[in-house]
């Protein structure tokens, strides 16, 4: 019968620990039972025992002829494992005296270990045992008792030897199929996953060799799992490319991440399925060491086909936008303020407010394709910049000019302060940043008020200020103020007509600066944007990571 008890031999190795404590309780203790129960009868011994040992306690595994308790301290137990040599069965003939005389001793004796055997085996006279090993570990002992006294022979203790690698050997079986059952386990949730997702999912060898494809990259490829497992993935789906031209192996992505190892994310490419249709592919690669040790690659991807057609169609419909309207548009605008001038003679008085009321929306439906244009130049990564050297106290005072007229309808005041400070960038875009903001600063700023511009220069930085005294923005709506077509909310929409561009668009540009925009504002105290852009010396810019992070306050 097997017996459950508390007292650890010592502290073994934490994979040996969870080996053994799973192996309580558990069927496999019918095999030892056997084992003792053999080694009891081949050595006409009374007693056969197969203890084993994990951290923090000790485990009767089996017992063959008579039944007993296991109580002992953690020194107890570990002591006694600790005198069962590893290379021959351990032997006693006459226990019983050598531990009496031990008990009586002045000083602990070499034999007062057997003292819990004892205790636990009041019958027993003699005892032979030996260690269990699993991966070169003790993990308990397997023990054969004797009510006589007695002395083991060698055959016997050869017998002793070869029982216990028996067990040992039981226990190693035991651990295999608890891990082969546990990677068949993990095999099938794996297999679960991977036909559950809606990418597609590849594994690929160190030789470029399809190793597995999950049914969402069959679906998308067109191909059979068979017809793809063992076969170079590349020359299967990606073997040319959209002109038709060959793609070759040593300039796919692939290759690249198997020579170097480093991953690479956000590709887009043109996969080909196997009827030959090109299929557009957003992938990421990532390295997976194989069990020799080379380098393979873990591979997802997606169908993108949809959203590469919407983004043919937007840029269709921008290409329609600058062309088909803008051109004509700019015509118009052009005759419209010649007749409001006065080139084509008087206007009379009853035309010429229709005339101005045409002038100022045709501006403003000028701007608003401009607006359009330049987001989606953004939003594509096609603008440009022209860098040339600016001075910024010209740059604001323009940028004031710009915006003077509505500022005097409104009664606001435009304050420009004299700085001295240059800045390389692109003239035009920035001139176009700091109108969208003082735009916005006068549109929100109450009558009467001011919007004022300054600039300072730090080790690193240039700061561009515009600030006004209007009511001011929630740090909630300054975490979305830079995002397309978002506005503070519909009743700001109304009385301050914009098309919910221009941030989005001065983001963009300071972004291709290598800058930044921070907003500084609480409710009802108005608002300060500030334009970070880096110093650049000559025609090189200052790396990233060098860039001031503590601006010292805004000036």
């Amino acid at each position: 019968m097997t017996e459950h008890l508390h007292a650890g031999f010592g502290r073994q190795p934490q994979g040996v620990v969870e080996h053994t404590r799973a192996l309580v309780g558990t069927d496999g203790g019918q095999r030892f039972e056997r084992v003792a129960r053999f080694a009891a009868s081949t050595l006409s011994a009374p007693i056969a025992a197969i203890l084993l040992a994990d951290e923090g306690r000790s485990s009767l595994l089996a017992l063959y002829g008579k039944q007993a308790s296991w109580a002992s301290t953690d020194r107890d137990a570990a002591d006694f494992l600790n005198h069962i040599g590893t290379s021959s069965p351990h032997t006693v003939s006459h226990f019983r005296g050598a531990v009496r005389a031990a008990e009586n001793a002045t000083t602990p004796e070499p034999y007062s270990y057997l003292a819990p055997v004892t205790e636990r085996f009041p019958d027993a006279r003699s005892l032979a045992a030996q260690h269990l090993m699993v991966d070169g570990v003790v993990v308990g002992a397997m023990i054969v008792l004797d009510i006589v006294e007695r002395t083991y022979s060698a055959k016997e203790l050869s017998q002793v030897d070869d029982i216990a690698q028996w067990a040992s050997a039981e226990l190693r079986a035991q651990g295999e199929r608890r891990s082969r059952d546990q990677l068949q386990g993990l095999t099938a949730r794996t297999d679960t996953i991977l036909a559950s997702v809606a990418e597609g999912v590849v594994g690929i060898d160190p030789d470029g060799r399809c190793e597995f494809i999950n049914p969402a990259g069959c679906a998308i490829l067109g191909w059979e799992e068979h017809e793809l497992v063992g076969e170079i993935f590349h020359n299967k789906v990606h073997y040319r490319r959209p002109d038709g031209s060959a793609y070759p192996w040593a300039a796919c992505p692939v290759s690249e991440v198997l020579q170097t190892g480093h991953a690479k994310h956000n590709l887009t490419e043109t996969y080909f399925r196997k009827d030959g249709t090109p299929v557009a592919i957003d992938w990421s690669l990532g390295p997976v060491q194989a069990h020799d040790g080379r380098i393979g690659v873990a591979m997802v991807f997606a169908d993108v086909s949809h959203r590469v057609a919407l983004e043919e169609m937007r840029s269709r419909f921008m290409s329609v936008v600058s062309h088909e309207m803008r051109t004509p548009l700019t015509s118009l605008l052009g005759a419209l303020r010649l007749v409001d001038g006065g080139a084509a003679g008087e206007v009379g008085v009853e035309i010429a407010p229709l005339v101005t009321i045409a002038v100022r929306n045709g501006a403003r439906l000028a701007k608003l394709i401009d607006d359009v244009l330049d987001a989606e130049r953004a939003g594509s990564g096609t603008m440009q910049l022209k860098r040339t050297l600016i001075d910024v106290h010209q740059l604001l005072t323009q940028a004031a000019h710009t915006i003077e007229g509505v500022a005097l309808a409104t009664d606001i005041a435009v304050d420009v302060e004299p700085c001295d400070v240059t800045v390389w960038g692109d003239e035009h875009r920035l001139l176009q940043v700091l109108t969208n903001l003082m735009g916005n600063a006068v549109r929100f700023s109450p009558r009467g008020g001011t919007v004022r511009l300054r600039a300072a220069r730090y080790p690193t930085e240039i700061h561009l200020c515009v600030s006004d005294e209007g009511p001011g923005i929630s740090a909630e709506d300054a975490n979305q103020i830079f995002e397309p077509f978002w506005q503070i909310d519909a009743s700001d929409a109304r009385s301050h007509s914009g098309s919910g561009l221009g941030l989005s668009i001065a983001h963009s540009i300071v972004s291709l600066h290598g800058g930044r925009i921070e907003i500084d504002s609480s409710l009802g105290e108005g608002s300060t944007f500030t334009v970070v852009l880096p110093i650049r010396s000559q025609d090189m810019a200052v790396p990233f990571n060098q860039r001031g992070t503590d601006t010292r306050g805004r000036p």
